[in-house]
């Protein structure tokens, strides 16, 4: 699983990893705060970075920052 923590999610904010979408969930007690992906930590090689963001239905898009599994 893949957790992703910011502000100002909303019902639909989907995860893109590389800009590749991942089905996305929002957290049942913190759903404006944080996001599940349950199977995007497996698109993820061990040792190498990618670039994930963030957008909102409205098409507002977090910049993208670096994760390293």
């Amino acid at each position: 699983k893949l957790f992703v923590s910011g502000l100002n999610f909303d019902d639909a904010a989907k995860v893109f990893i590389d800009g590749s979408k991942q089905k996305t969930a929002n957290d049942g007690d913190s759903p404006t705060t944080r996001l599940t992906c349950k199977k995007a930590g497996k698109n993820i090689p061990a040792g190498q970075t990618v670039m994930l963001t963030v957008r909102n239905s409205n098409g507002l898009e977090s910049e993208a920052f670096g994760f390293k599994k």
